[in-house]
């Protein structure tokens, strides 16, 4: 597989009941071994599952989808508005904050979760009402990043019909959050993305009162002095900027981000199937040779640390004025990809469905360790194949 080839991912699944349902508005992450799909909303769903609260999990070797089996739902531990939240992976650990439940948009939190994938258990971070100690607004569609100090940066978000641009920071040491106020913030905005540069982070997109965000100018905020400033892009000297947007997916490979698809009101409801990257190190934008198969919107997107993207799911045009979700998996490297990680794959290609690897005799033929611990962590006591 060459770089910034796009390729679908097709489930080695049979059975349509242990692949996760179409959705839009969930969030992905990867550790390297297993893609991690948490929420999101479908309103074909019957009513006890217009919005997915499981967490799947699809193992990059094998291509296949389990459910993280969760026990906290019957304790009230688990996120239960989970349409549009944010999710970051730290530690091993999905920390999960915000997000929207039924009635959309009226029924909002602010409050943040962990889950342990290995103990199978959610747990909600509850915060001191000490003074000064205020978490955010209820709301969703917020932008976050890990920055430094073991902190989580949140920025912006909506209740509905209301957009905000507040930031603030969570300590996981202190289990406190801080309210940072400070001169010139960006525009209010919802459904943006942030990424991490140095020594601060950028605000990539999103939609406000004044419709959706410019991407020639970026927001960018400064850890050291807690200021923001605009940066001004550079074109692609042959496709110009990106067009404004929201709903995109965003992930950051070294020092380049990845922008994929997108939604824009305010030109006749356009939906992008188009791939950017910015350079964080210069600001300048380069248009990739490749596109979404489908325009596509409300997905979510997650790299590995050798620069490997999947992008998953969303709301899909399909032509005719007429869209649909999808439950799509799509894998794009993003550099040249290790020779050994083509050739492991394509020997987890040719393993029937009803069998398993001899991970103990590849390993006394010289198989690197990492690769075979890789292809049994999906058979840890926890993963199910039933939908709940």
């Amino acid at each position: 597989m060459a770089q910034y080839q796009l390729v679908l991912e097709k489930a080695i699944n049979t059975d349509s009941e242990t692949v996760p349902k179409p959705r839009s508005g969930h969030r992905c992450v990867t550790d390297g071994v297993f893609l991690y799909s948490f929420g999101g909303f479908n309103p074909n769903n019957t009513y006890d599952k217009l919005f997915n609260r499981n967490i799947w999990c699809f193992h990059l070797s094998s291509k296949r989808w389990y459910i993280v089996f969760t026990d906290s739902y019957a304790f009230g531990s688990a996120p239960t508005c989970v349409a549009s939240s944010v999710m970051v992976l730290h530690k091993g650990w999905f920390i999960v904050f915000g997000g929207s439940g039924y009635p959309f948009g009226m029924k909002n939190s602010n409050k943040v979760f962990e889950c342990d994938p290995k103990e199978q258990r959610w747990h909600h971070l509850s915060v001191m009402p000490e003074l000064g100690n205020i978490a955010p607004t209820p709301g969703y569609g917020q932008g976050v990043v890990m920055g430094p100090d073991e902190c989580m940066f949140i920025f912006g978000g909506t209740k509905g019909l209301v957009y905000n641009n507040d930031l603030y920071k969570f300590d996981f040491k202190e289990r406190r959050w801080e309210l940072i106020a400070c001169s010139n913030p960006p525009s209010a905005r919802y459904r943006h993305e942030m990424a991490s540069i140095e020594g601060g982070f950028a605000v990539i997109g999103g939609y406000g009162f004044n419709g959706a965000c410019p991407l020639d100018k970026l927001p960018v905020y400064s850890y050291a002095d807690c200021s923001w400033r605009e940066v001004k892009c550079e074109r692609d000297p042959d496709h110009g900027f990106p067009k404004p947007r929201r709903a995109h997916s965003c992930v950051k490979f070294e020092d380049n981000v990845y922008v994929c698809g997108g939604f824009d009101e305010e030109f006749g409801d356009t939906i992008y199937d188009d791939i950017w990257r910015l350079n964080v190190k210069t600001f300048s934008w380069t248009k990739i040779p490749q596109a979404l198969p489908h325009p596509t919107y409300f997905h979510s997107a997650a790299v590995t640390s050798e620069g490997c993207m999947y992008v998953f799911g969303g709301i899909e045009w399909i032509g005719e004025d007429e869209n649909k979700r999808t439950n799509n998996m799509l894998k794009m490297w993003l550099v040249i990809p290790p020779l050994e990680k083509l050739c492991w794959q394509a020997l987890c290609d040719t393993i029937p469905q009803d069998r398993r690897l001899n991970t103990n005799k590849l390993g006394s033929l010289g198989c690197p360790k990492y690769l075979l611990a890789s292809y049994d962590a999906q058979f840890l006591v926890g993963l199910e194949n039933d939908e709940i």
